[in-house]
């Protein structure tokens, strides 16, 4: 399994760095450029490993706490542009230490150098050679990294591959939605159903800090956002349903959680689902 930790960003950071992008694209650069979805921090690259729950539980012991970002501009190094971040003590120090765990545990990672940044285009080419003016000074604004996650697509069981296969292009889509939907009052049903969903599915990635969700139940709640079965509860009750969803699975139906954690789902398991969250939805109707 591919695997590597990593930093997200918030939707407003991310639109700045897709920004920097159309800046490149301008200047008629070509190449591979990282899909929005896939723009983040790495902090330690592990690649192929059979094991994910090592992983999960190193990243356990080493709690990571909110430290401030201030990204310093567009910068290039062997045919890739990236947004650099500057030197950032908290963050190098949470690197370390976390380096630190993953070696003694006996976990295998990439021991180049860290230097943060946040690629934004590969094997970079310009189509009317290198302009005499690239984007330098494009504004990315200051953030904060809040929690570390496991990301890799290639690293999910299969159960998550099968109900989270859409999730990455569906919220993109939503975010593309909602940008135009700050300049107009007239929106169609289905633009307002993608913005509810993405809305609400928002909410349901959300993991409280140093609390990570068992597999098998991020499974079971990323299943209801993609289906659509919170679509009757209001934006501001989505985590409060999804706490009481859990709490029924967790207390009458383990053995589909466990099931789920396994990476097998079929039509049995999805039925408890979706009767589960059809009962608990209805107590949080608008």
């Amino acid at each position: 399994m591919r695997l590597f930790i990593a930093i997200n960003f918030n939707e407003d950071v991310i639109d700045d760095m897709v920004r920097l992008q159309a800046e490149l694209k301008r200047c008629r650069a070509a190449g591979n450029f990282t899909k929005p979805e896939n723009l983040h921090l790495t902090l330690a690259f592990i690649g192929e490993y059979g094991n994910l729950d090592d992983i999960l539980e190193v990243m356990e012991t080493v709690p990571f706490h909110p430290v401030p970002l201030k990204f310093d501009g567009l910068q290039y190094f062997r045919n890739m542009y990236f947004a650099g971040i500057g030197h950032t003590p908290e963050l190098e120090s949470y690197v370390r230490r976390l380096r630190r765990a993953l070696s003694g545990n006996g976990i295998p990672f990439d021991r180049k150098k860290f230097s943060p940044h946040v690629t934004l285009i590969r094997k970079v080419s310009f189509r009317d050679g290198v302009p005499e003016e690239l984007p330098k000074n494009i504004h990315v604004r200051e953030t904060v990294g809040i929690s570390v996650s496991r990301v890799g697509g290639s690293a999910q069981i299969k159960s998550m591959k099968k109900v989270a296969g859409t999730l990455k292009i569906d919220q993109a889509q939503y975010r593309e939605l909602e940008s135009f939907s700050k300049f107009s009052s007239d929106m169609d049903a289905v633009t307002a159903m993608t913005l509810d969903r993405g809305r609400k599915n928002n909410q349901l990635l959300i993991q409280p800090q140093y609390s990570p969700m068992p597999v098998g139940e991020q499974i079971a709640i990323i299943y209801c956002g993609t289906h659509g079965l919170m679509h009757d509860v209001p934006v501001e009750k989505v985590r409060e349903c999804q706490d009481a969803f859990l709490e029924k699975m967790r207390s009458a139906h383990a053995e589909i959680i466990a099931t789920l954690a396994s990476g097998k789902i079929d039509d049995e398991v999805t039925k408890v689902i979706e009767s589960v969250m059809a009962d608990t939805a209805g107590a949080y109707k608008s």
